[in-house]
């Protein structure tokens, strides 16, 4: 791989098989928007290396001549089937303001997270925005993943009540949390996964105000515990990087 940095782009293009897509295999397809943006974008030249993914394949190619308009052609350096990261990170957010559920979007793809379920608590101050906003969440997930080079992208769910929660969560060997400042120390989550191996760890961050003492009595009698991220009180935005990014960052690639 070359020393130049190497952009990551998503296609929609579904690609073939990994197998398929072996080494120096030559190959073409079309995506206008994807070409606009390595020629008149990122004005990515021919013989230059770059990653693209289609959230389940990754292939490290080196480009060739993209002078027709629209048709992409590479020469297939490595391609790799992908998987989303180990153990999987369910996140259910109380629903925000969205700019700031945009921000909760782009740190949880960065992170791996494998699912963002948007939660709807007595604090909530909007509704959700149907499909549009889910699509919208969908494109700040992707670039997040770009940029961090995770190449699985974050399911997106239908929203959900608070009640719904222990349905939702309910798994085999789950781990399930949710963060306020009264909670115990973080440490003490930390030490647990790091021990047990649970196949799905669900983190319920709340809404703008956090959940109420109804919410959290909710999230109890579903075998969530509380833990608290620092002894201050966080913006929603800050809770996931700081949980999520704790947990991703003690467990490494060791679960891969």
């Amino acid at each position: 791989m070359s020393d130049k940095h190497i952009f990551a782009l998503y296609t929609n293009h579904t690609f073939p098989s990994h197998e398929y897509l072996g080494n120096n295999r030559l190959y073409t397809f079309t995506e206008a928007d994807l070409w606009h943006r390595i020629n008149h974008v990122l004005r990515i030249k021919q013989d230059e290396e770059i990653i693209i993914f289609d959230g389940t394949i990754k292939v490290h190619v080196r480009l060739l001549d993209n002078a027709k308009k629209n048709v992409i052609s590479f020469t297939v350096l490595e391609a790799a089937q992908e998987h989303p990261l180990k153990p999987h990170i369910h996140l259910y957010q109380g629903l925000l303001r969205r700019e700031a559920l945009s921000d909760v979007a782009y740190l949880a793809a960065q992170m791996g997270v494998t699912s963002l379920t948007p939660v709807i608590s007595a604090k909530a101050q909007r509704s959700w925005g149907g499909q549009k906003e889910a699509d919208r969440l969908r494109s700040v997930m992707i670039a997040a993943c770009e940029q961090a080079k995770q190449f699985t992208i974050p399911g997106i769910n239908e929203p959900i009540e608070v009640s719904a929660l222990p349905e939702h969560m309910k798994s085999i060997n789950a781990r399930s949390l949710y963060c306020e400042p009264e909670g115990q120390s973080l440490l003490h989550v930390l030490n647990d996964i790091t021990q047990k191996k649970y196949t799905a760890i669900n983190v319920c961050i709340g809404p703008e105000g956090g959940f109420t003492d109804q919410e959290q009595d909710i999230l109890k009698n579903a075998g969530a515990a509380c833990y608290a991220l620092t002894p201050t009180i966080l913006r929603s935005q800050e809770a996931v990087a700081v949980c999520i990014g704790a947990i991703r960052s003690v467990l490494g690639r060791a679960e891969q």
